[in-house]
């Protein structure tokens, strides 16, 4: 979960839009390429709905205690799940984190 993505509707925008490119790439792939791959309405629904689902899981999972710890513990950096460094006592570079706009 980045913090681009905070909502249900959020969700389901960014799963229409990355689905929907891929099936364009698939379009186009076969008019360039001939490569025989076919682009499916269904495909793009399925995988809205599997982006929507998928958040609602990551979503419930952070509210139960030790989910959202071990969530959290293994979150990416820049994720929304990501820990603050200096609360966890992590060491950082030498740069001040407070002065970074």
């Amino acid at each position: 979960m980045s913090g681009k993505v905070t909502s249900t509707r959020r969700a389901v925008v960014y799963g229409v839009v990355f689905s929907l490119t891929i099936e364009v790439l698939q379009v186009l792939c076969v008019a360039l390429f001939h490569n025989y791959r076919q682009a499916d309405v269904n495909d793009l629904l399925v995988n809205t709905f599997g982006c929507l689902l998928g958040y609602w899981i990551v979503r419930s999972a952070v509210s139960v205690s030790f989910l959202g710890h071990v969530l959290r513990r293994f979150a990416l950096p820049g994720s929304v799940l990501a820990a603050d460094p200096q609360s966890v006592g992590a060491v950082t570079d030498d740069r001040d984190v407070g002065s970074v706009a």
